[in-house]
């Protein structure tokens, strides 16, 4: 050991240290407390290096290291799933073709007959209708003239048979009498115009004695029409 180096180092720690008892109640200055603790050290190491100089004495066994931290094995990665091998589709043949042959549609059904016309049976008043309807043969030539065949039964009225035919077979409504004169001028047959003639002398009494000339005669006037 340096027994002079010590010395010195300890009169000036006994030196600082008494320079700093009387203010020892003061904060000590940060370049005192340096000093201070430098004359320490510098002891220390002398007395510390003096150890490991004198024969005979023990050194201080080295730390041990610390062993390192023993970290746990990693975990095994999964084994990769196993690979299957994609099978291909079965073929499927397409069925074949059928080529169907067109299908008439079946014919319409026939329509239904017309149920036959319910035969009225005869009374005293159809009968005086039917009377209406009879033609005596014409015997002279006024006659004969008087039945020849006309184009247009409402031209072929004269002034005065519009009067009559209107007031004594109608009722006196010419529009009535016109709108049947036009649809017996197109109905296309004396026969498809009776039943309508029989209709308006049943509705209009045209059997009274004072009505049944006009009304043959105007009959007649259809029946040309037909002729």
């Amino acid at each position: 050991m340096d027994a002079k180096k010590a010395d010195r180092l300890l009169d000036r720690i006994n030196a600082l240290h008494k320079s700093l008892a009387p203010e020892a109640d003061n904060e000590i200055s940060a370049i005192e407390k340096d000093l201070m603790l430098s004359y320490l050290r510098q002891l220390y190491e002398v007395y510390h290096n003096a150890d490991l100089e004198t024969p005979g004495s023990i050194a201080p066994a080295p730390a041990k290291p610390k062993p390192a931290p023993v970290m746990p094995p990693p975990a095994p990665a999964p084994p990769p799933p196993p690979k299957v091998e994609a099978k291909p589709a079965p073929v499927v043949a397409p069925p074949p073709i059928v080529k169907e042959s067109p299908v008439s549609a079946p014919p319409p059904p026939p329509a239904p007959a017309p149920p036959p016309p319910v035969k009225k049976p005869e009374t005293q008043m159809s009968k005086k209708v039917a009377a209406l309807f009879s033609t005596p043969k014409a015997k002279e030539l006024s006659e004969r003239l008087s039945q020849q065949p006309i184009k247009d039964l409402t031209r072929a009225l004269t002034i005065n048979n519009r009067v009559q035919f209107a007031n004594m077979l109608f009722g006196g409504n010419s529009d009535l009498m016109n709108s049947v004169l036009k649809r017996l001028d197109v109905i296309g047959s004396f026969n498809a115009a009776k039943p309508i003639l029989a209709e308006l002398a049943q509705d209009h009494d045209w059997t009274e004695e004072e009505k049944a000339p006009i009304a043959r005669d105007f009959i007649k006037l259809v029946n040309r029409r037909y002729v």
